[in-house]
C-alpha cells in the first residue's frame, strides 16, 4: 500500500488457469510476506496499467467489468483477515463485504475462507 492509500501491482505476478484452494492460500500467504506498507505512490496514469493485459482484456473498464476481488490481510498479531469485495466497476471499485470478513489465528483454514470469499464475491 503506498502512502496515499492506494494498493498498487508489483512483481513478479503469478498467472494460472486455476489453482487448488490450498494452493493459493500458500501463494497468497507467500505475498503476504512480500508486501509493504508506506511505498511511495507511483503517477496516477501508471495503476492498473498491467492488470488488463495479464487478463487478456484491452482496458481497465473491461477488467472490472469481469473482476472478482477477494482481500487477505495479516495483522501485525499474525491473525488473517479474508474479506470477500463487492465489484463496484471502473469507477467504484471493490467495496469491502465487512459483514462477511473472516478472521483467523492460523492459516490452517485459510484455503476453505477463501473459496468462501470468493463464493460471495462471485
Amino acid at each position: 500500500e503506498t502512502v496515499d492509500g492506494f494498493w498498487i501491482e508489483t512483481d513478479p505476478r503469478l498467472e494460472s488457469d486455476g489453482f487448488e484452494a490450498a494452493d493459493a492460500a500458500a501463494l497468497l500467504l507467500e505475498a503476504l510476506d512480500g508486501s509493504r506498507l508506506g511505498v511511495r505512490t507511483p503517477p496516477r496514469d501508471s495503476l492498473g496499467t498491467k492488470l488488463p493485459a495479464l487478463a487478456g482484456v484491452k482496458s481497465l473498464a473491461t477488467f472490472m467489468r469481469g473482476a472478482v476481488s477477494v482481500d487477505l490481510s495479516r495483522s501485525d498479531e499474525g491473525t488473517l483477515t479474508v474479506t470477500p469485495m463487492r465489484n463496484g466497476g471502473a469507477r467504484g471499485g471493490f467495496v469491502p463485504m465487512v459483514e462477511h470478513e473472516t478472521h483467523l489465528g492460523s492459516a490452517d483454514q485459510l484455503a476453505d475462507a477463501l473459496v468462501d470469499a470468493w463464493e460471495l464475491a462471485n
